[in-house]
């Protein structure tokens, strides 16, 4: 059935982003109201809304920051194998997952690539939550300056409601 997807327990449900983004006080919903502010002034719209950015946002509200969470990890499983078929990652020999949650990606990714090591980087609460690997380090990082200098690929994702990539603290 096509709606399978949208239903809460079936495997790779979306509900969860569904959830985040059109509930309020979540943020999406609120930074879609405010798009003409946005556009009209280069500020986040969530700020208009909340007189501050979305990753404030989130760290206020422990159910907008769950409902983010669980977003981002049905959006992960549904790309997760696709994002990892479509590159040579074993290439590199150290890869570097910065802001995405718990690591899905990554851990795929190494299981992929059986001779290189990971890093995750993100926020502490979600390092907490990592999928254990036996070649990733889960780190805590609150700015991209802490990063040390290795050979990486790093990729971000964000939109044009945060304002930022990574949380400004």
């Amino acid at each position: 059935m096509t709606s399978d997807c949208l239903r809460k327990d079936a495997p790779g449900s979306q509900w969860p982003l569904v959830v985040h983004g059109l509930s309020k006080g979540s943020g999406p919903s609120e930074g879609w109201d405010e798009l003409e502010y946005a556009i009209k002034t280069g500020e986040p719209s969530i700020k208009k809304t909340y007189g501050y950015n979305f990753w404030e946002l989130l760290r206020r509200n422990p159910q907008a920051s769950a409902a983010m969470n669980g977003a981002m990890r049905s959006i992960g499983v549904a790309m997760t194998p696709t994002v990892t078929a479509a590159y040579e990652w074993s290439q590199f020999p150290g890869i570097v997952d910065v802001g995405r949650g718990i690591g899905t990606q990554l851990v795929s990714i190494l299981d992929a690539s059986p001779d290189s090591k990971g890093i995750l980087f993100d926020k502490p609460h979600l390092r907490v939550e990592a999928i254990p690997h036996n070649r990733m380090e889960a780190i805590s990082v609150i700015s991209l300056s802490l990063c040390p200098q290795v050979q990486m690929l790093t990729y971000f994702v964000g939109s044009f409601m945060t304002g930022t990539m990574l949380p400004q603290q």
